[in-house]
């Protein structure tokens, strides 16, 4: 089973097929992120709840507004707009109905759909790598799609302070240097970047006056940093 287990991937499908006078084929790999299923459970609990808060809110303002005397009524045609605004991309999940106010619930056998494709995503490859080894290359290149993905958009490049377009380059190749070493530092330690990088800034160097003499130290580094480098 894939499920209640590491990140694993399995192979599901293959198919030969011929080009150019070759034999070729694909492999249809089933790839299980624990991590994302669990972050997924999360997300549609969260979901619910949100949605179900704010229906609710809605149907009251709208039952309010239908008690009223006076004053603008909430129509049924605003009432089904807001309620679709709230709903959004998760309207598969929820059964809505207009006929008495607003009604709703939860769709359970769509809810158990997604719980059961959470985490899930299917890979095609033409290669003989084994499947667990293909789906971490593919989780590596998806990093660095990301990666590029925010460089473009320039989320961690700005502030620029440069005219030149020489040092405009040289600012942005620092940043992805910068990047480069992060992704490093993640895949070769069991620490995250952030804690490897605070904990080597403890090491200084240090300058000593003494009389004539001039010399530098190196602060004491600690055990966990020795292991660090």
């Amino acid at each position: 089973s894939l499920h209640d287990a590491l990140p694993i991937s399995k192979e599901i499908h293959k198919e030969i097929f011929e080009r150019d006078n070759e034999k070729r084929y694909r492999r249809y790999l089933l790839c299980l992120d624990n991590n994302t299923r669990i972050m997924r459970f999360k997300e549609l609990e969260k979901i619910q709840e949100k949605i179900k808060e704010k229906l609710s809110d809605l149907q009251k303002k709208y039952e309010k507004s239908q008690s009223k005397k006076k004053g603008k009524k909430i129509t049924r045609e605003s009432l089904i707009l807001q309620a679709n605004k709230i709903l959004g991309k998760n309207k598969r999940i929820f059964s809505v109905k207009y006929s008495k106010g607003l009604e709703f619930s939860i769709k359970k056998e769509m809810l158990d759909y997604e719980k059961n494709i959470a985490g899930k995503f299917l890979l095609v490859t033409n290669t003989d790598v084994e499947a667990n080894q293909a789906m971490k290359e593919y989780k590596q290149l998806q990093n660095v799609e990301n990666t590029f993905d925010e460089l473009k958009n320039f989320l961690d490049i700005r502030p620029i302070y440069h005219w030149k377009t020489r040092r405009v380059k040289a600012h942005v190749s620092i940043c992805i240097l910068a990047n480069l070493i992060e992704c490093l530092i993640k895949r070769f330690t069991t620490q995250t970047a952030r804690k490897v990088i605070n904990e080597l800034k403890t090491i200084k160097i240090v300058d000593i006056k003494a009389k004539k003499t001039n010399r530098k130290l190196i602060s004491h580094i600690s055990d966990d940093a020795k292991i660090m480098l």
